[in-house]
């Protein structure tokens, strides 16, 4: 949302994605589905075709989601954690695939898995990967083929 609607920190999420490899990223359907109500509600529905391509929703990004059987879940983050719904939706998402959250919602930092900002995060991806090249660290498991 911070690239559509260039915001303040369009600049540090346009970094991280650029940085960290598409097979790295998760994004939750409901953020997708909060995407294109974003581009319609600001006039952009005709770009979200070739925005879906670019930004490889459904093929080298993996979409995540909650299923029906883990939704008390979402009550129960929303009600412990003091998270809006969304917010509870992405945390049990998070929690369910072992994901890290990146926000800029500060709300997370309540919860026991956190989250790390986008220019945190993408700091985070630069120290591994020097960690990586000095031989610190074994190389990455790479991720499940795309679907």
């Amino acid at each position: 949302m911070q690239l559509i609607r260039k915001r303040e920190h369009a600049d540090e999420v346009r970094d991280l994605l650029r940085a960290v490899p598409s097979s790295s990223v998760h994004v939750t359907d409901y953020a997708v589905h909060s995407l294109i109500l974003l581009m319609k509600r600001f006039n952009m529905l005709d770009d979200l075709p070739a925005f879906v391509v670019h930004s490889g929703f459904g093929t080298t990004v993996v979409m995540v989601d909650v299923p029906p059987g883990e939704f008390a879940r979402i009550v129960e983050a929303n009600r412990q954690h003091h998270l809006d719904i969304d917010d509870a939706y992405h945390y049990v998402s998070a929690e369910l695939h072992d994901l890290t959250l990146v926000s800029l919602d500060a709300d997370f930092d309540r919860t026991p898995r956190g989250r790390l900002t986008p220019a945190a995060a993408l700091q985070q991806f630069i120290d591994e990967q020097q960690r990586q090249q000095s031989g610190q660290l074994p190389p990455p498991h790479p991720g499940p083929p795309p679907p």
